[in-house]
């Protein structure tokens, strides 16, 4: 099985997100149409937590739902 990496430029956000296989190419893909999805960030990222805390995660996907 051929491992496969690379970039992916996201209309949602304008920029590039990383993928590591396929299946994360193809669910970046979905993603990127789908109309609740407000951003879209590649790992790893930190972002503030309820009370400032900051977090590690592997993917980020925000949505008008929150």
């Amino acid at each position: 099985m051929v491992s496969v990496t690379g970039w992916y430029r996201a209309a949602t956000t304008g920029q590039h997100a990383g993928f590591e296989s396929r299946l994360e190419q193809d669910r970046l893909l979905l993603m990127d149409f789908d109309p609740k999805v407000t951003g879209i960030a590649s790992q790893p990222f930190s972002r503030a937590g309820a009370e400032g805390a900051a977090q590690r995660a592997a993917r980020g996907v925000p949505s008008d739902s929150g």
